[in-house]
């Protein structure tokens, strides 16, 4: 795990961790930079829970406007603007062991994360944006956790995000 809120720091590895998923065939130490083939079954997808200033596990809802919404602390990366510091984060579903409840006021209990069972995420195609300096730790998941991939060319993630102008 990396912990720091040294600025950029998070943003830095998040920018790696895109260009090792688009390049997918890495040879390092580190398990944020490990999307070899010949070592997991998921070359194009590093997942990972990231942490706010606030020390806070973050997280996001998918499918807000159905009754299949979730809460996930388990992200891919999709697009990252590097000059913007802004990333657009893929939500990833954990199986139903292993379903997050936010808890009433603001948080995950960290109970939910570390349940016991084995951990399986599947790639929704639904996104959300990021300014990657509110972030301040991140913790990369072996890949192989990532049990199928989301091909629905109509979601937000297969699109190119705008991140707004610059001010």
């Amino acid at each position: 795990m990396i912990l720091s809120c040294a600025s950029g720091c998070v943003c830095d590895v998040l920018a790696r961790i895109m260009a090792e998923q688009e390049a997918a065939a890495i040879d390092c130490r580190n398990d944020c930079f490990n999307l070899n083939p010949a070592t997991n079954n998921n070359n194009d997808t590093m997942p990972f829970i990231l942490w706010t200033k606030k020390n806070t596990l973050f997280y996001a809802f998918s499918d807000i406007a159905s009754n299949d919404c979730f809460a996930t602390v388990y992200f891919r990366v999709s697009e990252f603007d590097k000059q913007k510091k802004c990333v657009t984060l893929e939500l990833l579903q954990p199986n139903d062991d292993r379903s997050i409840d936010v808890g009433y006021d603001c948080c995950v209990p960290l109970n939910q994360v570390c349940q016991s069972g084995e951990l399986e995420l599947v790639r929704t195609g639904q996104c959300v944006i990021v300014d990657c300096e509110c972030l301040c730790a991140i913790e990369c998941i072996n890949p192989n956790a990532v049990v199928s991939n989301f091909s629905n060319n109509n979601k937000i993630c297969n699109k190119k995000p705008n991140y707004g102008s610059k001010e």
